[in-house]
């Protein structure tokens, strides 16, 4: 049986008891990673194109996406430059404090007509309001 997409007015998984540590490593690490694999993606690279971009090993790119080694803060602006993006929207995106969410959401919004975001803003503060009220009545 196919799993069912959640729709917009599902709840979303509660992870109060159990928050992120915003201080962790090893998950700014993953995060740096994700974004990494994202942005490579968007371009359209492979990481045997990107190390030869940079002058690293294949090896080391997979390493860096994938956490188990910490790239040097120049490694990360070759980065940013080898997939035209900035070094603060790479690192924004690990970061999961009001500001950094809601750059994101204006980078997604930034290309689609403004009716269009227009209706995104206005679903997101539907969708928060009704969060609001399920958390309520939960309490």
């Amino acid at each position: 049986m196919p799993k069912r997409r959640p729709s917009v007015i599902d709840p979303l998984p509660d992870h109060s008891e159990s928050p992120r540590d915003p201080d962790d490593p090893l998950a700014f690490l993953k995060g740096v990673g994700r974004a990494l694999v994202e942005e490579r993606r968007r371009c359209g690279l492979s990481q045997q194109q990107v190390a030869e971009r940079i002058g690293i090993e294949p090896e080391t790119v997979s390493r860096i996406e994938t956490g188990v080694i910490s790239p040097t803060l120049i490694r990360l602006r070759q980065f940013a430059r080898v997939y035209g993006c900035s070094l603060q929207g790479l690192l924004g995106r690990t970061s999961d404090t009001l500001p950094d969410l809601a750059q994101r959401i204006a980078v997604e919004l930034g290309p689609l007509p403004p009716t269009d975001q227009r209706h995104v803003a206005e679903q997101a503060m539907a969708t928060a309001k009704y969060l609001q009220a399920l958390r309520r009545n939960e309490s």
